[in-house]
This record gives structure tokens, C-alpha cells and sequence, in this order.
């Protein structure tokens, strides 16, 4: 199984400046994604993907991450 990213789901909140950093990154990337709307922590769907409610999160083939440095980091070592 590849490590690289076929697509992300962003999960996104207006007030929060860390997933217009990813969606930025994953442009410049020329990743495909799609922009996912979600409130932090209250979302059932979002908590299934993250359970501690955090916002940015992305899923990839193993799993979601959803700590905005770690999610950089693996755009970079699958896109560089």
C-alpha cells in the first residue's frame, strides 16, 4: 500500500487559520481534495475522525491526522 495521498478531507471552520495554511500547502502540492465543513469537537462525524474534536484534519490511506505540523510534514514527504 502506497503512503501517498489520493484525496483529503479538510475539516474546516472559518475562524481557524490552520486549514487555510493545509489547503494552501496541498495546492502548491497540486493535491486533489475536498474542503469538508465542521465544527470542532461537537460534530459526530468529525469526532470519528478525530477524537479529540481538533481541527484540521485530513485522511489518508491508514488514517486521519489531525495535528497541522504532523499533516505538513507528511504533505511533504508524499509531495515533495
Amino acid at each position: 500500500m502506497s503512503n501517498k495521498i489520493n484525496s483529503f478531507s479538510v475539516l474546516k471552520v472559518c475562524c481557524v487559520l490552520s486549514p487555510e495554511v493545509l489547503v494552501t500547502a496541498m495546492l502548491s502540492s497540486g493535491i486533489d481534495f475536498e474542503e469538508v465543513a465542521a465544527v470542532p469537537g461537537t460534530d459526530p462525524t468529525s469526532l470519528d475522525k478525530s477524537p479529540l474534536g481538533k481541527i484540521p484534519c485530513i485522511e489518508t490511506p491508514r488514517r486521519f491526522l489531525s495535528e497541522t505540523g504532523l499533516i505538513l510534514t507528511y504533505i511533504e514527504a508524499c509531495y515533495p
